[in-house]
């Protein structure tokens, strides 16, 4: 999230929950890297192992997913229609630098 939305109608409280949530996860997804080149350095391959790594990771993707989608929808509506719209051209210009 761009620093300036916590500024923006009272999102501080919102964004800076989201972050207390979310932060952990990024964390577990990390450590999630590291397992899994453990498991291909290994000298026989534990596709059970793998798979449940695998599905694991897509569970805690959606968790993040959903939160994420969560704090969005919050934020939206403590903005005014003027501030969501100068939210989204913001957004859109700093992903436009990021390809």
């Amino acid at each position: 999230v761009p620093e300036f939305v916590p500024h923006m109608g009272g999102c501080g409280p919102i964004v800076k929950a989201a972050t207390r949530d979310l932060l952990p996860m990024r964390g577990q997804m990390r450590d999630a890297r590291r397992q899994a080149v453990t498991l291909l350095s290994q000298p026989s391959i534990d596709r059970t192992a793998l798979e449940s790594l695998r599905a694991s990771q897509l569970q805690l993707a959606e968790q993040a997913s959903k939160r994420f989608t969560q704090a969005l929808a919050d934020v939206a509506d403590v903005l005014t229609p003027e501030q969501r719209k100068q939210l989204a051209e913001r957004v859109g210009r700093w992903h436009g630098h990021r390809g």
